[in-house]
């Protein structure tokens, strides 16, 4: 089991490539009632070097699909784990993103409470949510 079932309910290799001079495999990853997400892996390292995927916008009170791929670089070893510490995440509506992590911590305890948000935004998250019949026009 390649992600397991933590990230969709099939995953299949789609083809082998290179993007940016490295050798990948590219994943597709699915699950029920959402569009499909595209991995290119590191063939060598297993490192995720760009995802491609729909997200869901709202644009004049109608759902939009959005095409949005984002990069991953400048992996180091955290905790014996390689994260990226560089993102770029790119879409025709607001160009191009660029984090970068200056800092990893392992092992650190959160309060319980530290995700949670307040109801309003909770509301705003729902209302925002696109609609199945939003979705078919």
């Amino acid at each position: 089991q390649f992600f397991g079932d933590k990230y969709g309910d099939t995953v299949r290799v789609v083809r082998a490539g290179e993007l940016g001079g490295r050798n990948i495999h590219v994943v597709q990853l699915e699950s029920a009632g959402l569009p499909p997400a595209l991995v290119s892996l590191d063939a060598e390292t297993g490192d995720v070097l760009q995802t491609q995927q729909t997200m869901w916008t709202a644009e004049a009170g109608a759902a939009v699909a959005l095409q949005v791929a984002t990069t991953y670089s400048d992996y180091r070893e955290v905790g014996g784990m390689r994260v990226p510490h560089r993102y770029i995440t790119s879409n025709d509506m607001a160009g191009r993103t660029m984090f970068q992590v200056e800092r990893v911590e392992v092992g650190v305890t959160l309060a319980p409470d530290t995700f949670d948000l307040p109801p309003s935004r909770v509301a705003l998250l729902r209302a925002s949510v696109p609609r199945p019949e939003a979705r078919a026009r």
